[in-house]
């Protein structure tokens, strides 16, 4: 055991030895060459194999990575985008120079100290100058000047360094002047807002009028107006409405007769009962143009009578449409359209009766033909003709080219209806039509493809009494709906048999003997077999599993290697890792002898076992026999190192 220790503190301080880098700063370097430096500690950087210091690359930095500074020294921020240390006291830093100081100092040789700024009523400044001035001092150029932007530059609402912005309420800047110049200066007095070419607003209490702002309002100088502008009027007061362009007292109907919407230009629209002129814009009342009583018109003609009028003899008459028209209900300036209750058309006249009264066995008409016949019947031209006249004799409905249905008592049957049921013509059938039978009797199932009735327990099972077309639904008295085989179809089972076959007992059920294709009450005859059936015992007794349908002593993984679970046929299912195979046996996934897996498994124990005394040395000798060094983890590198007094270092 000593001999075996000593053998791996060999190996273990042979390997620290060989690890050692030449530079001091340095805690990962090249295999094959240790000159060459890989990782660097915390406060130097890499470049071209070798470790510098991070101030020498980034100013004020404690603590470097490739990339940039991860650390400042006290008084310095780090700049988390940049990477590189900026002193506190400013608040833009760039290029290594600080182009604005924070508010309270100011700003000198590249630093900002402790003090006021040195321009004049400046609040912050830089290395480019004031950036800010004070409370109630503005730009005026590159200085900053006590007053406001209306003090110092006249009617100026806003500006900047460089002048005036914006100009206040009433005054526009001129360009060529480079100043605010009130409206009224620059056109006529009591102008309120305006462009340099024209005034756009007049003051309160002025309107434009003759090309200047007078006083007075928009009535003052433009009758029954209520706004107006440099071009006049542009609304009218309530109760006013322009004409051309005068507003004038009125509206549509009181200014142009008959009319219900119009503008300044003239009417758009009438009032019911007259008609529009687009020509001169003007309203006629209907009555007046053709004749008295006439509600509604066309430029060419009366369109409708007022109520309480009819038209007949190319006049509005007083009355009703039965007044003028027999038996007539409603009418229009062309006559009668539609007839009383019980009357129907007959040629042009309202004639009292129905359909089959002018056309024999006639559903329905118009006034002067049938136009579809009762049933039973067929319209040949204006005749309606019997179905079983036209065709042959019992047809119930028709075309004229064929018979669609025959008679009740009478089915299709070789192309003419035949006395009896569908059963008599299709066997097992309970409705037919011409194109054969669509739905059978009870008991059987009609094959859409051949259209024949077939019957359930030919389809499925003896004993089923109804079906689909893939699975018996219901069995005959004494039998019950069971799993077929070892299928998830359904079949008739007697009542004492557990799983069937298409007309055997595969199992009967618990409890019963199978005796001459039947289940019989009593024990299995078979030994330690508690459920059997025609192909021999099913289940066995605990202990027991079922082999060539009998009962052996043992568990499936007995009769059947690496197997979990089985049934008659061999096993269903395998131990872990193992594979079901389709002759019911099971196998190894890497098709390799047990012998070989046993001896991967302790191969693999033995490795991690020396694995793990290794690094349990390995510890003790960095703790206990190694004095004077630290256990240094560097996270950028995600390593560890031993470091001594001397600054020498050796990897882990």
């Amino acid at each position: 055991m000593r001999i075996l220790f000593g053998i791996i503190i060999a190996l273990v301080f042979g390997q620290i030895v060989t690890q050692t880098c030449q530079d001091p700063n340095c805690i990962k370097c090249s295999d094959t060459d240790k000159t060459k430096c890989t990782t660097c500690v915390s406060d130097y950087f890499l470049s071209t194999s070798k470790c510098f210091p991070c101030s020498l690359k980034w100013n004020s930095c404690t603590k470097c990575v490739y990339n940039g500074c991860q650390g400042c020294q006290t008084g310095f921020t780090l700049q988390p985008t940049k990477l590189i240390c900026y002193p506190n006291n400013c608040e833009t830093y760039v290029d290594g120079d600080c182009l604005a100081c924070k508010k309270g100092f100011s700003y000198s040789n590249k630093s900002c100290l402790t003090g006021s700024c040195s321009q004049p009523n400046c609040a912050q400044c830089g290395r480019d100058g004031c950036y800010t001035c004070n409370s109630g001092s503005i730009f005026v150029k590159d200085t900053c000047t006590v007053g406001t932007c209306s003090t110092i530059y006249p009617n100026c609402a806003t500006c900047n360094k460089d002048g005036c912005q914006t100009c206040v309420s009433g005054a526009i800047y001129d360009s060529q002047k480079a100043s605010c110049r009130k409206c009224s200066e620059i056109h006529f007095p009591n102008c309120a807002t305006c462009s340099m070419s024209t005034c756009t607003t007049c003051s309160a209490g002025y309107v434009f009028y003759q090309g200047t702002c007078q006083p007075g309002n928009c009535s003052t100088y433009y009758p029954n107006c209520a706004t107006c502008d440099q071009g006049g009027c542009k609304t009218c007061n309530p109760g006013s409405m322009f004409v051309k362009d005068t507003c004038t007292v009125g509206n549509c109907t009181t200014i142009y007769p008959n009319c219900d919407l119009c503008d300044r230009t003239g009417c758009l629209s009438c009032l019911s009962g007259s008609i529009y002129s687009s020509q001169n814009k003007t309203c006629s009342k209907c009555s007046d143009l053709y004749f008295p009583n006439c509600a509604t018109c066309s430029p060419t003609s009366c369109a409708t009578c007022s109520a309480g009028y009819v038209f007949y003899n190319s006049t509005c008459q007083p009355g009703t449409c039965s007044t003028y028209y027999q038996n007539c209900a409603s009418c229009s300036m062309s006559g009668c359209f539609s007839c009383n209750s019980g009357s129907i058309f007959v040629k042009d006249t309202c004639q009292v009766g129905n359909c089959s009264t002018f056309y024999p066995n006639c559903a329905s008409c118009d006034k002067d033909k049938c136009t579809t016949c009762m049933t039973g019947y067929i319209l040949d031209g204006q005749t309606c003709r019997k179905c079983s006249d036209v065709h042959y004799s019992n047809c119930a409905s028709c075309s004229l080219y064929s018979c669609d249905s025959c008679d009740s008592g009478y089915v299709f049957f070789k192309g003419i209806c035949q006395r009896g049921l569908c059963a008599d013509y299709f066997p097992n059938c309970a409705s037919c039509s011409k194109a054969g039978c669509s739905s059978c009797l009870s008991g059987n199932l009609l094959n859409s493809q051949t259209g024949v009735c077939q019957s359930c327990s030919d389809l499925h099972n003896t004993n089923c009494k109804s079906c689909s077309a893939t699975a018996c639904l219901s069995c005959n008295a004494g039998f019950t709906l069971k799993t077929f085989q070892n299928s998830y179809i359904q079949t008739c089972c007697s009542n004492n048999c557990e799983v069937c076959g298409k007309n055997e007992c595969i199992a009967c059920s618990s409890g019963y003997n199978y005796t001459n294709s039947t289940c019989q009450l009593g024990k299995c005859s078979i030994t330690n077999c508690t459920q059997c059936g025609s192909q021999g015992c099913y289940a066995c007794s605990k202990g027991y599993t079922v082999k060539n349908g009998q009962c052996v002593l043992g568990s499936c993984s007995d009769l059947y290697p690496m197997c979990d679970t089985c049934n008659v046929e061999g096993c269903t299912s395998c131990l872990s890792g193992w594979t079901l195979k389709s002759d019911k046996t099971c196998s190894n996934p890497d098709d390799k002898p047990f012998g070989d897996s046993v001896k991967n498994f302790l191969s693999n124990l033995v490795s991690g076992l020396l694995k793990f005394l290794l690094f349990v040395v390995l510890i003790y000798c960095i703790f206990k026999k190694k004095s004077g060094r630290k256990f240094v983890y560097d996270k950028d590198s995600d390593t560890y190192y031993l470091k001594y007094p001397d600054g020498k270092i050796e990897h882990i």
